[in-house]
């Protein structure tokens, strides 16, 4: 069985949709399945089984990719086509049965519309598969001896970053000798190329004991060392997303971005937000996406730390 399986670009949103993939792997079993996506979401896949090939989609001009992408897997004859990107393409292949997403519910949880095109009431919590080499990898790593506390202090736009200097508060009042977390340390994770975004927290960081991993992993690398965390902090991001799939207490910090639709999912999960609602900053008079401004100024480390404190307590009462 040939199943074409398009999914999206952005790390997020890739890492939301493998509780599909995952699903149609264990009700096809000897299934071959080629993955379309964007580069840099296409190494969550590399340890999943079932993988014939991975597509990946570079965006071009005037949508050239998707004419790419058409022109690779017409030849074929798919006996599943699930298209999560909504593309044209999907209705020009030939196949059996094909199931294209169309997001109905402005505000719901991504997991729950997905959930809703394969017709389940429960949502398909994703499902990251690492190798042996990613954990030894981690072993490595991830000091054994050591409480760390997973932070993501990086976004993939300069918006939804909470300010570096908040990110110094918070680490300084949880981690360390004297922390809430007594004796913790923190691991920092994000892309190199957003290192200049929190020059401060590094230059803060030099002179105490911490594990920097910005730029030095792989993400299923980043998996196997997040499961060896005792809990995450960060912005909306992938990140966020991974941690939470790592089954780690995850809190995600929000603003530009709808907590109803992108909270980290998962019973060890919570979330906390700016003063202003989504809408609210995205109806500001000077609200612009391209800005690399942060719209999460107004979240107070008293908030996130609060936040923090009851997530973990939640979970030691399990």
């Amino acid at each position: 069985m040939k199943i074409l399986f398009i999914t999206s670009s952005r790390i997020g949103d890739a890492i939301l949709s493998t509780g599909a993939l995952n699903l149609l792997i264990e009700n096809n079993p000897e299934s071959k399945i080629t993955i379309a996506c964007g580069k840099a979401a296409s190494s969550i896949f590399e340890e999943t089984p079932n993988i014939e090939k991975i597509i990946i989609m570079n965006k071009k001009k005037y949508s050239l990719h998707w004419l790419e992408l058409w022109i690779k897997v017409l030849p074929n004859f798919w006996d599943i086509v699930i298209d999560l990107r909504s593309s044209v393409i999907s209705y020009l292949i030939f196949t059996k049965s094909k199931k294209i997403f169309t997001k109905k519910l402005s505000n719901v949880h991504q997991l729950v519309s997905l959930s809703l095109l394969f017709n389940l009431h429960e949502p398909l919590a994703p499902h990251i598969y690492i190798s042996e080499k990613n954990k030894i990898i981690a072993d490595h790593l991830m000091p054994k001896n050591k409480k760390i506390i997973a932070i993501a202090p990086t976004a993939n736009w300069g918006g939804k970053q909470w300010p570096a200097e908040n990110f110094i508060k918070f680490i300084s009042k949880i981690s360390g000798r004297d922390g809430i977390i007594k004796n913790s340390i923190v691991a920092l994770f994000g892309l190199p190329e957003e290192m200049h975004m929190i020059r401060p927290l590094i230059d803060y960081l030099s002179n105490i004991e911490h594990i920097n991993l910005i730029g030095k992993t792989n993400i299923l690398d980043v998996y196997a060392c997040m499961e060896k965390c005792i809990c995450f902090v960060g912005n909306d991001s992938g990140l966020m997303h991974l941690a939470a799939a790592s089954n780690i207490p995850t809190l995600g910090l929000f603003g530009p971005s709808p907590e109803k639709v992108y909270a980290p999912w998962g019973e060890n999960c919570a979330w906390v937000r700016t003063e202003r609602s989504f809408k609210e900053i995205i109806s500001l008079p000077n609200y612009n996406y391209k800005s690399q401004k942060s719209y999460m100024y107004d979240l107070k480390v008293e908030v996130v730390e609060k936040a923090f404190i009851d997530l973990l307590g939640k979970n030691e009462k399990k």
